[in-house]
C-alpha cells in the first residue's frame, strides 16, 4: 500500500476547511485550456479595466471581465509534459490613466482535478477497521491526497450523513461511504464526482452505556417513587436488535422502564443511601460497563429543597428560593423537557444548564405549554436531593 495516496478510515479522524483564494487555476480535465479565475480586490484602478494573463512568460491571454457573481476569467494553452513544473502567473490589470501586476506561483498538482478512471480505490477490511488504498501511485506526483469522507447509514426513515465517530461500524446496518480526495496543496480542486462502496457492520453488544445526567433523580414522598433520568444511545450505537436498558439498584428494589429516557422504582426507602447502575443491552448481552447514580438519603432532607417553584408565565421563567440549608451549596441545575398532556412523564430527551448559586431563576426561550421544568440544587457532597418538577 503507497501511503501517500491511502486512507485509513475510523483510526484517524480527518476535517478539513472550505478555503478561499485570489487567484486559482484548474487544468479542465481532459480539455487543452487551464483555467484561471481571480477574485482579487483591484484598488486604484479605474473602471472600464483589462484583465489579461500570461504563463510562463508566454503571450498574454485576454480575460473576461469579473462581474457581479464572479470573478475575472482566463483560459489559456495547458502546458505539454509539466507534471510536478513550477508555473509562473502575471495577472495584468490596465486602465487609461494606471495599471497593476501581480504574480502568482503554482505547480500542477494544485492545478489539477484528480480522476478516478482506472484508478479504482482498493478496499480491505480487517474487523471494524477499513482500509482504502487510492491506488494513484502510477501518477508522476510526489504529492500526498486529502480525504474528504461521508458516511450514510440506511435507517429506517432514511439516509443521513453521519461522522466516522458516530457509526464505528460495529452495528449490524448498511453503510454507504462516498470517497473525495484531492492532492494536499493549497488550492488544488476536489474530485468533481464520489466513489462510493458499501461496508456492513458485525452485530455485537453495546459498546457503552447511557449516562445517567447530573443529579438526575426525583424523589415522589407520597407514592415512595423514585423517577431516575439519562441520556440514552443514538440508534447507531444500539449493536443489534432487541435494545433496552437494564437498571438494578443495590437495595434491590425493581425499576420499570417508562421509555427511552427514564425509569421509575417502586417502594423506596428514602432512609437509605443507594446506588442505581444501568446498562444497555441488546440481543448479545449487556453492555461491559454500567453508569451508577449515588442517591443520598432523602428523608428529612427538606432542608437542600429549593424553596417556593413557581412559573412565570409573563417573563416565560421559572423562580425558586434557595434552599434552607446553604453550606456546601454550589449550584443550581435546570431541567425541563417535552411532556405528554397531563402527564409527569418526559416524553423526550431531559435537557439541562448549570447555573450558579447565585442565580435563582431562568428564562426559556421556547415554549412551554405542555413542558416540564425542573431544578436541583447541587452540593459538594452529592446531598443534593434531586430534581424538583413543576408543570408549564
Amino acid at each position: 500500500m503507497d501511503w501517500r495516496t491511502s486512507l485509513l478510515l475510523l483510526l484517524v479522524p480527518s476535517t478539513w476547511a472550505s478555503d478561499y483564494w485570489k487567484f486559482k487555476c484548474r487544468y479542465e480535465d481532459t480539455r487543452p485550456d487551464v483555467v484561471c479565475i481571480s477574485t482579487l480586490r483591484i484598488v486604484g484602478v479605474a473602471n472600464n479595466k483589462n484583465y489579461s494573463l500570461s504563463m510562463d512568460s508566454s503571450p498574454y491571454h485576454i480575460c473576461k471581465p469579473p462581474d457581479a457573481n464572479a470573478g475575472a476569467h482566463c483560459t489559456l494553452p495547458r502546458p505539454i509534459n509539466s507534471t510536478g513544473v513550477k508555473h509562473n502567473f502575471t495577472f495584468a490589470v490596465e486602465a487609461i490613466d494606471a495599471a497593476r501586476w501581480y504574480e502568482f506561483h503554482l505547480v500542477d498538482d494544485q492545478m489539477t482535478r484528480p480522476l478516478w478512471g482506472n484508478y479504482s480505490p482498493s478496499i480491505s477490511r480487517r474487523d471494524n477497521v477499513v482500509c482504502v488504498d487510492g491506488q494513484w501511485s502510477s501518477r508522476n506526483s510526489n504529492s500526498t491526497f486529502k480525504w474528504r469522507v461521508s458516511l450514510l447509514s440506511n435507517e429506517a426513515y432514511g439516509a443521513r450523513i453521519i461522522s466516522h465517530l458516530e457509526a464505528g461500524f460495529n452495528s449490524p446496518q448498511d453503510y454507504e461511504v462516498r470517497l473525495w480526495t484531492r492532492y494536499n496543496l493549497t488550492g488544488s480542486p476536489w474530485t468533481k464526482d464520489y466513489y462510493s462502496f458499501n461496508v456492513s457492520g458485525n452485530a455485537s453488544v453495546p459498546d457503552r452505556p447511557p449516562k445517567f445526567v447530573p443529579n438526575g433523580f426525583s424523589y415522589e414522598p407520597r407514592s415512595t417513587e423514585l423517577y431516575v433520568y439519562w441520556v440514552g444511545l443514538s440508534l447507531l450505537e444500539f449493536g443489534g436488535p432487541d435494545f433496552t436498558y437494564i437498571l438494578e439498584s443495590d437495595t434491590g428494589n425493581r425499576a420499570r422502564l417508562e421509555n427511552d429516557y427514564h425509569a421509575v422504582f417502586y417502594d423506596w426507602d428514602p432512609t437509605k443511601p443507594a446506588n442505581v447502575s444501568i446498562w444497555s443491552q441488546n440481543f448479545l448481552g449487556r453492555s461491559v460497563n454500567s453508569s451508577v447514580l449515588k442517591v443520598p438519603i432523602l428523608a428529612n432532607s427538606q432542608r437542600r429543597d429549593p424553596q417556593n417553584l413557581r412559573f412565570n408565565v409573563r417573563t416565560n421563567s421559572l423562580i425558586w428560593q434557595p434552599p434552607e440549608e446553604s453550606k456546601g451549596l454550589t449550584g443550581y441545575t435546570f431541567f425541563w423537557c417535552d411532556t405528554y398532556i397531563l402527564s409527569k412523564f418526559c416524553g423526550s430527551q431531559l435537557k439541562l444548564e448549570e447555573l450558579p448559586a447565585s442565580e435563582t431563576q431562568f428564562r426559556f426561550e421556547g415554549h412551554w405549554e405542555n413542558c416540564l421544568w425542573g431544578v436541583a440544587a447541587i452540593y459538594e457532597d452529592n446531598s443534593g436531593t434531586g430534581i424538583h418538577w413543576v408543570f408549564g
